[in-house]
């Protein structure tokens, strides 16, 4: 295997994961043998903020999966309801959420994980191709881990997709740490629906929704991730030596925490803030009327989610010595 850092590592749009796959870039749907009806691909989101236009596959979509805490308590315990606000806020708390229409390029999954970042989905593909090699193999035969990194390979030669390399020439907004040959591979043109982007929802959406091997490294990697969200929190607590906190985020009620999350989880630079809202005199309704920088439904979303996941919620307090939610 040699690497060349010349290849244009795109989606191969003639690979078939299964029989009879026809991906309809048009119409947005996905057919194949033995599938009883198609899958909604989702729609065009045009021209979104900065000029960005691609596929959004919300919630409405003819098919879901949700997220339910109950579902996958034995595999990531209390994290499963602490994180359920979040996913509220991200998508609904469904699993086959997918978004091509910002700068990320490409976003996936119930809480998220964004593509442009060396510490979202990346990751995530990391552990897939190692850990579900057989399955990663199938759904996305061009990526494999060489030295341990995301690398795109053909025709006996390889470029490691998680180098911060400018990703876009498409007069976007791109910065330096971008890891930009990953975004391309699953959207080249953030300013357009490409075919690629379509074949790379298609894939995604089908592994996600028949494997629940894939959905369950996805609950495991999503609490991980979400701890670092929680880190971002205490790191600023623990900067403001603040007697309501001594501790920062060790032994904090998860009533509590769970409402903070979604902010830095949605915009780091924000952690700041959620503090503020912490460390007022009503830190509740302060977080569940957050003026996030996408509009007031999110805000409205983590409030529904808190809702249903209180009772448990207020059971919990957070160890940070294991980094995770244990019994009052």
């Amino acid at each position: 295997m040699i690497e060349d850092n010349t290849l244009d590592g795109r989606i191969d749009t003639s690979y078939a994961p299964m029989d009879g796959w026809d991906v309809d870039a048009r119409s947005l749907e996905l057919r194949y043998s033995g599938l009883d009806e198609p899958l909604d691909l989702g729609f065009l989101r045009r021209r979104y903020e900065g000029g960005y236009s691609g596929i959004q596959r919300d919630s409405g979509a003819d098919q879901r999966l949700r997220f339910n805490p109950a579902d996958w308590q034995n595999a990531v315990g209390g994290w499963a309801y602490l994180m359920f606000p979040t996913a509220a806020a991200e998508s609904a708390y469904d699993f086959l959420v997918v978004n091509c229409y910002d700068s990320a390029a490409f976003t996936a999954g119930f809480i998220q994980l964004a593509a442009h970042t060396n510490n979202d989905l990346l990751p995530f593909i990391s552990r897939l191709l190692k850990e579900l090699p057989e399955e990663s193999e199938k759904w996305f035969p061009e990526l494999r881990l060489i030295n341990g990194r995301v690398s795109f390979v053909q025709n006996g030669r390889y470029t490691h997709l998680d180098e911060a390399v400018r990703p876009f020439d498409d007069g976007a907004y791109t910065k330096p740490w971008m890891v930009g040959r990953f975004m391309r591979f699953f959207n080249p043109d953030r300013t357009k629906l490409d075919i690629e982007e379509a074949h790379a929802v298609a894939r995604w959406v089908e592994w996600t929704r028949t494997s629940h091997n894939m959905r369950k490294l996805q609950v495991m990697h999503s609490r991980d991730n979400m701890i670092a969200s929680v880190e971002k929190i205490h790191t600023e607590l623990m900067g403001r030596s603040h007697q309501k906190f001594p501790n920062g985020v060790d032994g904090m009620s998860c009533y509590l925490l769970a409402a903070a999350i979604p902010i830095p989880h949605r915009t780091e630079s924000l952690t700041e803030k959620a503090v503020d809202a912490m460390l007022s005199a009503d830190p509740m309704d302060e977080l569940f009327s957050f003026k996030y920088r996408d509009g007031k439904l999110r805000s409205q979303s983590v409030k529904w989610g808190f809702s249903q996941v209180k009772r448990q919620l207020q059971l919990m307090r957070y160890d940070r010595s294991i980094n995770a939610p244990v019994s009052v």
